[in-house]
């Protein structure tokens, strides 16, 4: 009896060190893995943010500094007659202006065409639920290309208009998959007091959904900003118009064509030895076009994420 119970002991013991031991090992790989983990997402924070100082400071340093690429990552020196140069010229008032009238189109097609799509989609009731999202889906993977769209456009008259960077882009069918997959996770029990209370399908729509679903209109607002900010090759194909040009193809014709002399024709013709802030005015030019969408992101930050991820939840 008393050898039974001192083996016993001594297995219960061996397991209580087998079981420590585990513990220790399992704890010295999650800390070596949460180790890892930190210094990627830091080096590709530092590539990330490397990029943004290197403009930043190239645009207020001083002219000596930038034209002998003395300037790697903080100012040398300080001057903001490059920004005084840029905004002192008509040009870049007008791109922004076209820029934002881009965007207030665009924002709004898009929220009306995926809204709509999408609670249509959400819909058990509705015929052509499952046929619809086929369509939606293959057109991710499918398009006309490049040559039909354009003849479409020309062909509908939307040439030289803003119409023609909007309404091509008017369906997104990740926006509509996202909204959609939203809208399934609010109760069917909602909707059906809705209709009971004598609600059309509009009214269910704007009255129910839409309130309740303020995390994924943040995310089809924000996308759809973001997209119509940074889309400059539309424009180059449809708008040959300067005048009704944004301010990103502005931007990538100074930088891509490597033309400084185009934009310093451009500033204001008054100010004495302009041709030495000539570098300075381009990486000046980046900041302008970034700064809005930056600064605009914190702000839906905690509604783009809520609704992306819960967007993503259900199927």
């Amino acid at each position: 009896m008393v050898r039974k119970i001192s083996t016993g002991a001594r297995r219960l013991k061996r397991a209580e060190m087998m079981t420590s031991t585990m513990k220790i090992r399992r704890f010295s790989g999650d800390f070596w893995l949460s180790v890892f983990c930190h210094v990627l997402v830091g080096i590709i924070t530092i590539l990330m943010i490397y990029p943004l100082v290197y403009v930043f400071s190239m645009s207020i340093s001083a002219p000596q500094y930038v034209n002998t690429g003395k300037v790697l990552l903080w100012p040398m020196g300080f001057t903001l007659q490059a920004y005084g140069l840029l905004f002192d010229s008509g040009v870049i008032w007008s791109r922004y202006m076209n820029s934002l009238i881009i965007i207030v189109l665009g924002v709004s097609t898009n929220f009306i065409v995926t809204v709509l799509a999408a609670y249509a989609f959400s819909r058990k009731d509705f015929i052509l639920r499952k046929a619809g999202m086929v369509f939606v889906v293959i057109t991710m993977f499918f398009s006309g290309g490049m040559i039909p769209a354009y003849l479409l456009v020309s062909m509908l008259g939307l040439m030289n208009t803003y119409w023609s960077v909007v309404l091509p882009s008017a369906a997104s069918a990740w926006l509509i998959i996202i909204a959609r997959t939203y809208f399934l996770t609010i109760p069917d029990g909602i909707v059906e007091s809705g209709k009971i209370d004598g609600c059309s399908e509009f009214g269910i729509l704007f009255r129910i959904m839409l309130p309740l679903s303020l995390p994924v209109i943040a995310v089809i607002v924000l996308f759809s900003a973001v997209n119509h900010w940074n889309s400059y090759f539309s424009a180059m194909l449809y708008i040959t118009d300067q005048s009704k040009q944004p301010i990103q193809l502005y931007l990538a014709r100074i930088v891509m064509s490597m033309q400084p002399d185009k934009i310093m024709r451009d500033v204001a013709s008054q100010v004495i030895n302009k041709n030495t802030y000539r570098e300075q005015v381009k990486y000046a030019v980046i900041i302008v076009t970034i700064l809005p969408i930056m600064s605009a992101y914190p702000i839906l930050q905690k509604y783009f994420i809520t609704g992306l991820s819960v967007g993503g939840i259900k199927s």
